[in-house]
């Protein structure tokens, strides 16, 4: 009898760890609770979900046109979606400003069934621009220009004394060494190498934006260049005393252009339909080519600093609160309107997303829209909440980011 007691127990040894593998090949059981530290918060046109994750869960997202949705009904509401699979943080772009989404989210373990979701959050995303968080200090001296790498997914921002500030999120930046103590007034990546201009012509050169080398040929010129972009198949310069400068994109030579001006230029832009360039006295200069110039009446003489398209128009902006927009700009008859600002601070960036963004001096924010069928944009006054003047703003992943003197800067989702 022993001997057969024996025996059974051992057949079970044998035989446990088989069950136990057929259990731990079946179907888990559901996660306890909900996912933890669900957030979601509305930027221009998206929004970004948040929560604490576990690596050994699998996260489902949820969402629906609605105030409030579960994994079982969000189906029956419109723009219904599920994202398996979901890591945080997530950001689900190409929704409607002003429309409300509800989200929620659970989580199943080796595929087995989905354990509690989290409660319902609703959300409306809106447009950039109207609201601003102050970030922390990018060094001390000015910055001047702003860049946003789509490649990277960082900022990248340039000053005087030869500074360089990298950030992630536009609001904690971290000091990169440059290898030059002149002022680098302008800086433009590529979506290559990025290029940045120092205050007497020289070019330096980074495929990171960590480290920089000078480049084998400057631009040829010794006079300050306020604004380097690239378009046409040429890479071009404006600066002091109407300078224009361009090359081909092996920069392997710099060509002076015939600007037709003598007075400062402080910013251009590029379009598929060419370039436009501002500066002092209301200036505005436009070329489909890069080479030849032609000058446009802007109606103003206050000094403008800053240009940018948005759809079909120009938007520049400068001294005292100047504000034109334009249309038909590269049409033998453009049209450029002056607009009321509502301020008299000087406005020195311009961008636009699903609205016109403006910074200035003293904190100055400005949103503008144009109504259908309207010449002149409406325009709202807001801050950045430096109290500081904003050189320059960049749109970069939805986020608006202004930087200025002392390294200040701020930004707005």
């Amino acid at each position: 009898m022993l001997h057969t007691l024996f025996k059974t127990l051992i057949r079970l040894l044998l035989v446990l760890p088989l069950l136990a593998l057929v259990a731990c090949n079946g179907k888990e059981s559901a996660p306890g609770e909900a996912p933890q530290e669900f957030m979601v918060k509305a930027g221009d046109g998206q929004v970004t979900i948040t929560w604490k994750e576990d690596p050994n869960l699998t996260y489902w997202v949820f969402t629906a046109a609605a105030t409030g949705i579960t994994p079982d009904d969000y189906g029956k509401y419109p723009s219904a979606q599920i994202f398996p699979s979901s890591r945080s943080p997530m950001v689900l772009t190409g929704l409607a400003n002003g429309v409300t989404y509800a989200f929620t989210i659970n989580a199943t373990r080796n595929g087995g069934p989905a354990g509690p979701a989290a409660q319902s959050i609703a959300v409306s995303p809106r447009p950039a621009g109207n609201a601003w968080t102050v970030g922390s200090s990018a060094g001390t001296v000015d910055l001047n220009n702003v860049v946003f790498n789509n490649n990277l997914g960082h900022f990248l921002a340039v000053g005087q004394g030869g500074a360089i500030q990298r950030s992630i999120d536009g609001k904690t930046w971290t000091a990169q060494t440059s290898g030059t103590a002149a002022d680098l007034t302008t800086v433009f990546y590529d979506n290559v190498d990025y290029l940045a201009l120092t205050s007497d012509g020289k070019l330096l050169r980074s495929t990171d934006g960590i480290t920089w080398a000078a480049a084998p040929v400057g631009t040829g010129t010794t006079k300050r260049l306020n604004r380097l972009v690239g378009g046409a198949n040429v890479y071009l310069a404006v600066g002091e005393a109407g300078t224009i400068v361009t090359s081909p994109p092996d920069r392997s030579a710099w060509t002076a252009q015939v600007s037709g001006t003598q007075r400062d230029l402080n910013k251009v832009v590029y379009t598929s339909s060419g370039f436009v360039a501002v500066g002092a006295g209301g200036t505005i200069l436009s070329s489909v080519d890069g080479k030849t110039w032609k000058t446009q009446n802007s109606g103003v003489t206050a000094d403008l600093h800053g240009v940018y398209f948005s759809g079909a128009n120009v938007i520049a902006v400068g001294k005292g609160g100047t504000i034109v927009s334009g249309k038909n700009i590269f049409t033998d008859t453009p049209v450029w309107t002056v607009n009321e600002s509502g301020t008299t601070q000087d406005l020195y960036a311009v961008n636009a997303a699903s609205q016109v963004v403006v910074v200035g001096a003293a904190g100055t924010a400005l949103t503008g829209k144009l109504a259908t069928g309207a010449d002149r944009y409406t325009w709202t006054l807001a801050t950045t909440g430096t109290g500081s003047r904003a050189n320059d703003l960049v749109l970069g992943g939805a986020t608006y980011v202004a930087v200025g003197v002392g390294g200040s800067n701020a930004s707005a989702y």
